[in-house]
């Protein structure tokens, strides 16, 4: 695969992954006026298929970063843009494809102003991944019941802890993804001030939220969890995954923490 950029549109509106390909690639002997896909040989057709499920793949890391940082979690904020082919860089082509509507709905456009841009950019230029964790605490902001929104919660936390960990100390990954992970409080509290020198601001908070999960989960009869009482967990949580997050960057050289955006700046432990 030649050499991808990604970045976000001057207007803050969608996400371009762009790739030049060399003249002996069969995609570049495309006619400017074919009328879909399906019409190309087959070497092209599979070559220019990989080629854009590779931006795709792209575009939805820079995708699931911004849902990450900007605390989102409806993924129908995402639309598929078009797919373009160039032979100068000047003049574009769209690539036709099939599209099907199962029904309609309008949904709000959001617009990253410049500080939320370059502060994304800068995590792209980086090439941080966004927390796999990030997601099960997206499933805990929309799903509809409290119980089980606790639950995905405290997974988010369990999660967290070792992807900051492992990104903090790689040697790390024998003793988190081989053996009985130490509970949770303890990774967060003396575990997390030996690798990085501070505990989590939100230990009490998440050693609390794992005995309620552990109830839910273990006692069918355990009532469901007040819904503010949620709401409380489910934010400290996100504050405990902001706090790692930070951790990590300060000690990625490859971040330059002064991009980033000046809401965030607190979850940078030491970066001035």
């Amino acid at each position: 695969m030649a050499q991808v950029e990604t970045e976000i549109s001057p207007d803050g509106t969608y996400i371009v992954s762009r790739t030049t390909l060399d003249d002996q690639h069969p995609p570049t002997s495309l006619p400017a006026d074919y009328l879909s896909i399906s019409e190309l040989p087959s070497d092209a057709r599979g070559a220019l298929e990989a080629v854009f499920g590779h931006l795709h793949s792209l575009n939805r890391w820079v995708f699931d970063l911004t849902l990450q940082e900007l605390r989102l979690y409806d993924e129908r904020y995402l639309t598929s843009g078009p797919r373009e082919w160039s032979r100068d860089g000047t003049t574009w082509h769209e690539l036709p494809h099939e599209i099907r509507f199962t029904g309609q709905e309008m949904y709000p456009v959001y617009k990253l102003d410049a500080e939320w841009m370059a502060h994304l950019q800068e995590l792209v230029r980086a090439g941080e991944q966004p927390f796999l964790a990030a997601q099960h605490l997206h499933e805990a902001r929309r799903h509809r019941g409290t119980r089980f929104r606790w639950i995905e919660a405290t997974t988010a936390a369990e999660l967290a802890i070792k992807e900051a960990l492992l990104r903090i100390e790689p040697k790390f990954a024998p003793l988190l993804l081989e053996v009985p992970s130490p509970p949770l409080g303890r990774l967060y509290g003396s575990v997390l001030d030996a690798v990085a020198g501070q505990r989590s601001p939100f230990l009490q908070a998440l050693q609390k939220g794992v005995e309620v999960r552990n109830r839910l989960v273990h006692r069918p009869s355990e009532p469901d969890p007040d819904p503010q009482e949620l709401a409380d967990y489910v934010s400290d949580v996100d504050g405990a995954l902001r706090h790692l997050r930070g951790l990590c960057r300060v000690r990625n050289p490859d971040i330059r923490i002064e991009q980033l955006h000046r809401i965030v700046q607190w979850d940078h432990p030491g970066a001035a």
